[in-house]
């Protein structure tokens, strides 16, 4: 299930993941949420909220960046 982007850039399943964390995150209860169980490095003793708040962050950063690159890209292949 890939994808491509410009032609040359391979997505494999982003959607599809995407899908799944958001599910993931609909189906925790309040006390998974704030819980120390599921949290890894680099978010050692703190809840699973700190670190889904941390990764979505994140995930938008790099989000705008390759926006933001693709922006500054487009006058080039002309």
């Amino acid at each position: 299930m890939a994808t491509k982007l410009n032609s040359k850039i391979p997505v494999f399943g982003l959607n599809y993941k995407l899908v799944l964390w958001v599910s993931k995150l609909n189906r925790l209860s309040d006390a998974e949420y704030v819980s120390k169980q599921y949290t890894k490095w680099p978010l050692i003793d703190r809840s699973f909220l700190d670190t889904a708040l941390w990764l979505n962050g994140e995930l938008m950063k790099n989000a705008a960046e390759i926006g933001y690159g693709r922006f500054l890209y487009k006058p080039c292949e002309k």
